[in-house]
């Protein structure tokens, strides 16, 4: 009877119904407080990405000016999205292309008569990612979509490298692109979560700010 009773006292004590309800409430709540805190951080890690490869190309692009001696655009497309109802264009591509002149004529690194070709394929803002059409938060958009017949991709503002490494950019003005999300370029109010990339008119460098 003592062996009996002593295993009796060693069974485990299993949950109740309301102990696992009530764990499942708190966990719930958590969840709730917590999940626009964590969304927050990866729309930001997304936008910072986004802005990085902006950049990137913005400096390549100029790397380019300089060591080939020649003019450099990198030209943001304006494109539709298939995935979207909305037929609105959204500037979400962008591409370096370089000068080239014909053989037989002057090599003067400047774009007189010659043709800008790419130097590799177009770089794609995803994840719901894309660059305000707005001109109060980019003002490269000011510059005035263009197209070019021997570019297929679609309607571009282009920012143009010297071979000095400045830009045709006019220096009496301030630069600057604005990477958002998506859905906060339909809000008529300031988005809270943004990156904006400022272009120095005259050195060509890139400065990024993020609130």
């Amino acid at each position: 009877m003592q062996a009996t009773h002593l295993l009796l006292r060693a069974r485990p004590r299993a949950f109740t119904l309301i102990e696992i309800l009530l764990v499942v409430l708190i966990l719930g709540g958590l969840l709730t407080i917590t999940a626009p805190a964590i969304q927050g951080v990866v729309a930001s890690s997304r936008l910072r990405d986004s802005a990085s490869v902006i950049a990137s190309e913005l400096f390549e692009a100029q790397q380019l000016a300089i060591t080939l001696g020649t003019e450099t655009e990198v030209r943001f497309y304006q494109l539709p999205d298939p995935m979207d109802s909305d037929p609105a264009p959204l500037i979400r591509k962008l591409q370096v292309l370089t000068l080239s002149q014909p053989a037989d004529g002057p090599q003067t690194g400047k774009s007189d008569g010659g043709v800008f070709v790419p130097t590799g394929s177009p770089a794609s803002l995803g994840g719901g990612v894309m660059i305000s059409s707005s001109s109060s938060l980019s003002s490269i958009v000011g510059l005035g979509f263009r197209t070019d017949k021997d570019d297929r991709i679609g309607r571009f503002v282009a920012v143009r490298f010297h071979t000095d490494g400045s830009t045709s950019l006019s220096p009496e003005k301030e630069w600057f692109l604005t990477v958002l999300e998506r859905k906060a370029s339909r809000s008529p109010v300031k988005p809270k979560n943004f990156v904006t990339l400022q272009i120095d008119a005259a050195s060509g460098h890139v400065r990024s700010f993020q609130p």
